[in-house]
């Protein structure tokens, strides 16, 4: 197999968002903890920002939000920089369940300058505006629009090589207060690793134990800190 590539994708519960900060170490164990007991992952909503570039047109700045859930595929021998970033409490799922579930990997474009990705965007975007008023079929478009766009994040993100599973909106511009799916369900048998600190592991394990599903797990509760340390060559 291509070590560059992984069939693991891991997503991380440590990152307070709205802040900008970890979270304490005790909120990132709940998170993770009731993710494991729920089997589901739950969509939140992300504010998405997109400066579309099309030929010898106008530029146009979209801003709306969007329902997502996001995991990235790095390699698990060089996580450390993304949990560095993102917590290191995480769940690593096996791909053939993210691709199942309909999950798709980003694609990463330049924002700075024109590009066909850009003019993609602006055709749908066109369509939709002009189509609006005389097709109500059109309303169902807006939803194709924001999922491009949720697709879809600056180049200089690429690193994170992130997978998003993209919840559907109202019918409407800019979206709406209910969406659908509201979570992603697992099996036991979909998970591949568990990341905490060490400090966490043994705490893990009988919480683990203590869920009936979970009575015969396979898969692997992993140190943090073994990983971070694994990626600086020590």
């Amino acid at each position: 197999m291509n070590p560059t590539i992984s069939n693991t994708l891991f997503h991380f519960t440590g990152i307070d968002y709205d802040r900008g900060i970890f979270k304490p170490k005790e909120e990132s164990l709940n998170t993770l903890k009731s993710i494991l007991e729920s089997q589901h992952f739950l969509l939140s909503r992300n504010q998405r920002e997109w400066t579309i570039f099309d030929v010898e047109e106008p530029v146009r700045h979209m801003n709306f939000d969007l329902p997502m859930l996001c995991f990235t595929e790095t390699p698990i021998e060089y996580i450390g920089m993304h949990m560095n970033v993102f917590g290191h409490f995480g769940v690593g799922m096996k791909i053939d369940w993210a691709i199942k579930n309909h999950a798709q990997n980003v694609i990463y474009c330049d924002k700075s300058e024109p590009n066909y990705y850009g003019r993609i965007l602006a055709g749908v975007l066109d369509f939709c505006h002009n189509n609006l008023a005389t097709d109500p079929n059109t309303q169902a478009k807006w939803y194709w629009f924001r999922s491009l766009v949720g697709v879809t994040e600056d180049i200089i993100f690429r690193n994170e090589r992130e997978w998003r599973f993209i919840g559907r909106t109202e019918n409407k511009p800019g979206g709406g207060e209910s969406f659908t799916p509201e979570h992603i369900d697992f099996d036991v048998n979909d998970i591949e690793a568990i990341v905490c600190p060490k400090a966490c592991i043994l705490e893990v394990h009988d919480f683990l134990k203590r869920l009936p599903n979970y009575s015969q797990y396979a898969f692997k509760v992993l140190s943090s800190e073994e990983l971070l340390m694994n990626e600086e060559g020590g």
